[in-house]
């Protein structure tokens, strides 16, 4: 079975080459859609496809992802298509699992049952890397056995049809999807009693995604502009419950809470069943102060999704926010039941246990904390206040160095460092860090504490 790799590009010549290499042996022609590239991201493309076989073809930009895609599509002649991005990879050790997979569904597809279906697609998990940790499903990159993921503290995992059969084609002007052409063979007699899961299966194997570890500032600000831009679009002309989350997604990235939630709400007019939404909607209420909301919703999200794991760490949080530590507690001992890798989670707890005067068990849990993510630098500056509280200098002093080489703009990680290297006797160290605590900016209090003799 012929495999077609169908990529759109512009300007990537920084990060294409290693996309391309990750894939040799695994494709048998290589289809870019250029929209539009002033830097050497076309001459990278020309020569692989020199190599491999495909071709690179111009296309202009309509602000629809789903054309471009698709114009990619029209070109590809393999009987399955792969989509990555220009910062995206494939593991070389997962290239037989897909070989395997389409093999596996094109036998398969050849022999009767009683639905008459065949596997149309696959999802792979997009490993989101982040150089920090962040939301609800960060997942600590510690005890990973990729190479790939080595230099980053973790992801956040997002499941996306990126393997399937060259008969689909995309729908939707941003974060499309071939979903909606799978799922139209629901309307064919032969398929009219196959399930979803009969259509589309889950492969495990990652797409390691490096978007938002690679791209300089002003290029993930231009990125952002132009989604919240077609999402608005996409909103006008399609309106859906998908089309909502998303654009209440990037609500929340601006910190717009009220519009945020306005997006969440209409998500489940739209469609009742999107049960998905909840942890979304806790969050936000938690934000805006509307906490008997909060509760109500994640009485529904316990109802509709016993296990969802998101909800739990969306009430958790809010319940650290309305200071009822013991609901707090609760929520995240129940995911890291089934989610011990959450760093997120631990922290929480440890900011709990810490409230209620628990500093042993705040202690515990921060140590779990940083060994699964060393990047967490909340949890280190919580856990040096652990160590001042408990005269544990020294190691305080280790933590705290470790706080600013994560995050030097702390003016009070500062302000403990001299505080620190006062009581260690450390009297130059102790200037320095006093005038780089000074030069951030510290409080009255901080800054007289500074100064007391």
């Amino acid at each position: 079975m012929k495999l077609s790799l169908c990529m759109i590009v512009k300007n990537e010549g920084a990060v294409l080459g290693q996309c391309l290499e990750s894939v040799r042996g695994l494709v048998d022609e290589v289809i870019i859609v250029d929209t539009g590239s002033s830097d050497k991201t076309r001459e990278i493309a020309q020569h692989f496809v020199g190599e491999v076989g495909g071709s690179v073809v111009d296309f202009t930009w309509v602000d629809d992802f789903s054309a471009a895609r698709n114009e990619s599509l029209k070109h590809a002649t393999g009987d399955w298509i792969l989509v990555l991005d220009a910062d995206e990879v494939i593991a070389q050790q997962d290239h037989a699992k897909i070989k395997q997979a389409i093999k596996k569904a094109s036998e398969k597809s050849d022999k009767s049952d009683k639905t008459g279906a065949k596997v149309q697609g696959f999802y792979l998990k997009t490993r989101n890397y982040l150089p920090r940790e962040q939301g609800f499903d960060f997942t600590s990159s510690k005890g990973d056995h990729y190479a790939e993921t080595k230099n980053y503290p973790g992801w956040k995992d997002l499941p996306v049809i990126r393997l399937f059969r060259n008969q689909h084609r995309y729908a939707g002007i941003i974060h499309e999807s071939v979903e909606p052409s799978i799922f139209k063979l629901r309307e064919l007699p032969e398929y009219k009693h196959t399930s979803v899961s009969d259509l589309i299966e889950h492969l495990d194997v990652p797409v390691h995604h490096y978007g938002f570890v690679l791209g300089d500032e002003h290029q993930q600000r231009e990125k952002a502009e132009a989604y919240f831009r077609m999402g608005e679009k996409k909103i006008r002309e399609t309106p859906s419950a998908k089309a909502y989350l998303e654009q209440g997604r990037r609500y929340l990235e601006l910190q717009e809470y009220r519009q945020a939630l306005h997006c969440f709400q209409t998500a489940l007019v739209h469609d009742p069943q999107a049960t998905y939404v909840f942890p979304d909607l806790i969050f936000c209420c938690g934000k805006l102060l509307m906490y008997e909301d909060a509760d109500l919703y994640f009485e529904q999200a316990m109802t509709f999704r016993k296990n969802d794991l998101n909800a739990l760490m969306a009430y958790g949080l809010v319940n650290i926010q309305r200071r009822t530590f013991d609901r707090a507690i609760n929520c995240f001992s129940k995911l890291l039941q089934a989610a011990p890798k959450r760093t997120l989670a631990y922290y929480a707890l440890a900011v709990s246990f810490y409230e209620l005067g628990n500093l042993l068990e705040s202690y515990k849990q921060l140590t779990k904390c940083v060994q699964l993510n060393p990047h967490f630098v909340d949890a280190h500056d919580l856990l040096a206040k652990l160590l001042i509280a408990n005269k544990k200098y020294d190691k305080a002093y280790v933590v705290l160095r470790k706080v600013i080489e994560l995050d030097d703009d702390r003016p009070d990680a500062y302000f403990n460092l001299a505080l620190v290297c006062k009581r260690l006797g450390r009297q130059d160290q102790f200037e320095d860090y006093r005038a780089r605590a000074l030069q951030l900016g510290v409080n009255d209090k901080m800054k007289a504490a500074l100064f007391k003799s």
